[in-house]
């Protein structure tokens, strides 16, 4: 079954990825240490060990990332602690956006940084473009929508 936007006669070749054990070597630290930069979300320490352990789950190789084969899959993860973690955990999601903002920030973000929707749309696809306020004045095209600033004070 296609998805609506191919049709049948429409080619789509998958890439072939040769991936070795030396590409995802640290991956694990990377991973724990970017959730860590989401602590300040939870409350309890246990929630945020669920929410490593879920990460953990969606980045691994089974075929089904419900909850239980990940509780399975996981070492230190229990079904029912992880069930009550997506169901039951209040974390605090304006922190949690704020953290990632920051992320994006850090990453992308000058000074004088904006980010801006242009005109192109290629397909179902809108371009997103980082431009400083300079480059912002002198293009062709007025964006559709200006978003936001990207540079956040740290």
């Amino acid at each position: 079954m296609l998805p609506r936007c191919r049709t049948a006669g429409e080619p789509f070749v998958i890439p072939t990825f040769d991936v070795q054990v030396s590409d995802v070597e640290g991956f694990m630290d990377e991973l724990q240490e970017f959730q860590s930069l989401f602590h300040d979300c939870f409350a309890r320490s246990e929630a945020r060990a669920h929410c490593l352990d879920y990460m953990v789950g969606q980045y691994s190789p089974l075929a089904r990332k419900s909850i239980e084969p990940i509780a399975l899959a996981v070492e230190s993860s229990r079904i029912r602690s992880l069930q009550r973690f997506l169901s039951e955990t209040v974390w605090d999601e304006e922190q949690m956006r704020w953290n990632y903002h920051q992320l994006v920030a850090d990453e992308l973000g000058e000074p004088d940084g904006v980010l801006m929707v242009t005109a192109q749309v290629v397909k179902t696809r809108i371009t997103l473009q980082l431009a400083t306020a300079e480059r912002l004045r002198e293009a062709e095209t007025e964006p559709l929508h200006l978003v936001g600033r990207l540079h956040m004070q740290r």
